[in-house]
């Protein structure tokens, strides 16, 4: 017993125990460090918006924040850049991890090419919901009087009329040339306020007119502020007016201007 206690006591037990601390705490503080290293803790990086950028800006982008991103699908808009992106995934503003992946969706740089159908004959609600099945869009209403109210006459592109089966993008604008009646047909001028672009020029179609000047106000700094904008004046803003007539938009993101207070006339120049 007192040998035991003895060596409890000596130099050499209290070096093996200092020793065997020492490879322990230094063991602890090699697996802190890389658990360190490996989650990063406590460090996240905010996603930046890579919406309207092109895939060599965004990758800089991505690389200044130690961040990549993949181009996943791509899609054709023709109310945006060939070559830019148009949403992404985390969305702006998300916090991530380093070498984290953004995956992004980019407006194609060629176009899909489509088959013109042949709209002429039918009404402006079939004729539309025809384009928007072949992957085209309704342009210009052009009233002209014709027996034949709200129905297709021609179909044009570009001021010209287009046979069917021409190839053409995908996304392009048909402008119909439609029948007024033989009497000076009206429709009402329907409220936009608070409708996205979009969802405005819809509406005016619905109601057999078209979306004019599109006007967008200081706070539309960005592209998504660009796609987020509303309308919040419109002119003509009520009454009757003639089929085909065009109808000019305002538009902004600020919550103030959007209120139901604000008058939808023309503002003042």
């Amino acid at each position: 017993m007192n040998d035991f206690v003895r060596f409890l006591l000596s130099k050499i037990f209290w070096k093996n125990v200092a020793r065997a601390a020492g490879i322990f705490l230094g063991l602890l503080l090699v697996i802190f460090i890389w658990l360190r290293i490996y989650t990063r803790h406590n460090e996240s990086i905010a996603v930046p918006d890579f919406t309207g950028h092109t895939l060599a800006e965004c990758e800089q982008m991505a690389a200044l924040r130690k961040i990549r991103v993949t181009v996943t699908d791509s899609v054709y808009m023709n109310n945006m850049p060939r070559g830019t992106m148009v949403s992404q995934n985390p969305p702006p503003g998300f916090r991530v991890k380093r070498n984290r992946s953004v995956f992004l969706v980019m407006n194609a740089l060629t176009p899909e090419k489509v088959k013109m159908p042949n709209v002429v004959g039918f009404s402006l609600r079939q004729a539309r919901a025809i384009l928007e099945s072949q992957g085209l869009a309704t342009g210009r209403l052009i009233y002209i009087p014709d027996i034949a109210q709200n129905e297709v006459l021609r179909q044009q592109f570009a001021g010209r009329e287009i046979p069917e089966n021409t190839l053409i993008e995908k996304g392009s604008r048909i402008d119909l040339v439609l029948g007024s009646g033989l009497s000076n047909r009206n429709t009402y001028v329907p409220n936009l306020r608070g409708l996205s672009v979009q969802e405005a020029e819809k509406k005016l179609f619905d109601t057999f007119l078209n979306l004019g000047a599109v006007i967008y106000d200081n706070t539309i700094l960005t592209l998504q502020d660009t796609l987020n904008a509303k309308v919040y004046r419109q002119n003509p803003s009520e009454g009757l007016v003639s089929l085909g007539a065009p109808v000019d938009v305002w538009v902004t993101i600020a919550p103030s201007l959007l209120s139901e207070g604000d008058s939808l006339a023309e503002p003042e120049q």
